[in-house]
């Protein structure tokens, strides 16, 4: 059997990359369908132990759900189950235009729920960086600034889908090893039941 020339090798890819996505979107729902997020969206880690439901602290709550890229048609896998620990700080970090898809920034005086991710970059299943950004400086209340081995080095990668390059979803810092992804701005699965 003869093997196809590079001609067709590329023809087939050209074709490929030119047809629509095919892809079945999975059941999702934006963090404003949840009444109460932490709850909804949140599991103890195994074990920790959790006081009653604080608005400041929640220690050892992961996500319970995979988390989706929020754009209509993408539906990008960003992040599995129990990767992710639920945290609020105060005010808002990520920056708003108000042209964006995302909901506008809540009041200086209200708390902002992030996934911290702390392994790696690597803890995602799909997420895309930007370039570091000189021009931005997040609040001071942004976590992550001060991490051991980032004096100096806090310049901001946003987090995007790796798919359709929606974003900012949230940030990290060049050189750092956490990252913390907007829990308003990606979409959640279904709870799995298990058997």
């Amino acid at each position: 059997m003869a093997q196809p020339s590079q001609a067709d090798i590329f023809a087939a890819l050209t074709a490929q990359a030119q047809a629509p996505l095919r892809r079945d979107s999975p059941s999702t729902s934006p963090y404003s369908a949840f009444s109460d997020p932490v709850e909804d969206l949140t599991t103890s880690r195994p074990g920790a132990t959790i006081e009653a439901v604080d608005e400041k602290e929640n220690q050892g709550r992961v996500n319970n759900r995979r988390i989706y890229c929020p754009r209509e048609g993408c539906g990008s896998w960003i992040m599995s189950e129990g990767v992710g620990e639920w945290m609020t700080v105060d005010g808002p970090v990520l920056p708003i235009d108000p042209s964006s898809p995302f909901p506008p920034a809540p009041t200086i005086s209200s708390r902002t729920p992030f996934w911290h991710i702390t392994s790696s970059p690597f803890a995602f299943d799909n997420i895309g960086f930007s370039k570091p950004d000189t021009s931005t400086k997040l609040p001071p209340h942004a976590p992550g600034q001060e991490t051991s081995g980032l004096k100096g080095k806090t310049q901001v990668k946003w987090l995007i889908c790796a798919e359709c390059d929606l974003g900012p979803l949230g940030w990290s810092y060049e050189g750092g090893k956490e990252a913390w992804l907007a829990v308003e701005r990606v979409k959640y699965g279904e709870v799995k039941k298990v058997q």
